[in-house]
């Protein structure tokens, strides 16, 4: 008995899904009418006519590389916007007062964290790579760009201790205990 394409692309693609042939017997046997006898030794058959398995990682192939470039427009998407946020934070910082200067700095720091991060995760371009001291001499500036602004040179000049340590403790995180 011959069955109609619609059954054979049914099986394959719960084949593509992870079923195995004894299981799309078992599926199309109880779920699709006139398939009552269709047995694992015919979807055998089909599997290698039909060449399920090139078929399939030919697919699979495809879909990664769409995502692939779904995630990669995301995220440049996503680093533009961060690096528009972050110029527009010093332009804010350079044109006239914030609320607070913590609340600048601290809005500065997670902009620039997150947009470390995606950069990171960007497979398209080289990861951008930020350790310590790079983030120490981007919260230098910022603090130099920001004194500046005749508000806030003075709050910066008067809290620079204080805001070294809020930083080292927020931003870098606390110190690793050594072993000894």
């Amino acid at each position: 008995m011959g069955y109609p394409l619609s059954v054979h692309e049914s099986a394959f693609e719960m084949y593509i899904h992870g079923m195995d042939v004894s299981e799309i017997a078992r599926a199309l046997k109880t779920g699709t009418p006139g398939c009552e006898r269709l047995g694992v030794k015919r979807l055998e058959a089909w599997r290698k006519a039909e060449n399920w398995v090139a078929r399939r990682r030919d697919i699979q192939k495809r879909v990664r590389a769409s995502l692939d470039d779904a995630r990669g427009d995301f995220m440049a998407e996503a680093i533009a916007g961060l690096t528009e946020v972050r110029k527009n934070l010093v332009e804010q910082a350079k044109a006239g007062p914030a609320k607070s200067l913590e609340g600048a700095v601290n809005a500065l720091v997670a902009v620039i964290r997150l947009e470390k991060t995606l950069r990171g995760l960007d497979q398209r371009t080289e990861p951008m790579r930020i350790g310590k001291a790079d983030i120490v001499v981007i919260a230098d500036k910022f603090l130099q760009v920001i004194e500046r602004h005749p508000v806030f040179r003075p709050l910066v000049e008067r809290h620079r201790g204080e805001l070294g340590k809020l930083f080292e403790t927020e931003v870098l995180g606390p110190p690793k205990a050594v072993s000894g």
